[in-house]
């Protein structure tokens, strides 16, 4: 038994089995040549992501205040973020250019579906364990 939940972000589902749950998300490419690409975060991941976000995003804000327009960086926080300053997708990143977060609005709301997925998540394994009996 498998339960499935679409995200508030764009591509994102909260899938639960009767003994575990993650998110996974689908990215589609840049254009149609390209294929899409499935990211899944597994609770550790998540709680990883909830520490390493708010990180990632003080080091982007601090980067973006200091190099010059013309100076592109990109860092790799983890194994899921990436910083993009000065370059395509902008911000920190989900899967290496998705989903970037540029502002403390985005952040909170991100962090927001992270710390919701991760109460919901159990709820739903729950859920898909009662319904298996």
């Amino acid at each position: 038994m498998e339960i499935k939940e679409s995200l508030a972000i764009t591509g994102g589902s909260l899938i639960a089995t009767p003994k575990n749950w993650k998110l996974q998300f689908a990215f589609p490419g840049p254009d149609q040549r390209y294929q899409y690409t499935f990211v899944n975060l597994e609770p550790n991941d998540i709680g990883a992501l909830l520490v390493s976000y708010p990180v990632a995003f003080e080091r982007y804000l601090r980067l973006k205040r200091e190099l010059p327009p013309s100076t592109k960086a990109n860092e790799t926080v983890g194994s899921h973020l990436t910083i993009r300053v000065n370059d395509f997708a902008d911000g920190v990143c989900l899967a290496t250019y998705r989903s970037p977060v540029r502002t403390e609005v985005e952040l909170d709301h991100h962090l927001g579906i992270l710390r919701d997925a991760q109460l919901r998540g159990v709820k739903l394994m729950r859920a898909a364990a009662d319904l298996s009996r």
